[in-house]
């Protein structure tokens, strides 16, 4: 899916609303491994993105990579909701990395869900 995800951006000029949510029983390949982060910022990013969610967040560094990237570049981002498995992830390190992370919006809540 993360190879997929700088197109889905570029081309997807008016996105205000994208939501990731890692895929299970997929064998050992991890969907997030290929994660490349755009040369340039999709316009999305820049004008119109206002919500962002991640279901099934693990906190592997592919993950938090894309997210803060995500987080830094959305200017217009009003909420991001991060949402993981108790025990699955040490909330506090996941919460401390993602919280401490410079964002472009300044209006944007971070919240962060145990499902």
């Amino acid at each position: 899916m993360s190879y997929l995800l700088p197109r889905l951006l570029k081309d997807s000029s008016n996105l205000q609303v994208l939501e990731l949510s890692r895929m299970d029983n997929h064998g050992h390949y991890n969907d997030m491994d290929d994660w490349n982060k755009p040369s340039t910022v999709p316009e999305c990013l820049l004008l119109s993105l206002q919500t962002f969610n991640w279901l099934k967040y693990t906190g592997t560094p592919e993950e938090k990579d894309i997210a803060v990237y995500i987080l830094k570049n959305a200017a217009h981002l009003k909420t991001a909701t991060i949402k993981y498995r108790e025990g699955q992830v040490p909330k506090f390190e996941m919460i401390k990395e993602l919280a401490l992370s410079s964002r472009a919006s300044t209006k944007c809540q971070l919240m962060f869900l145990s499902i």
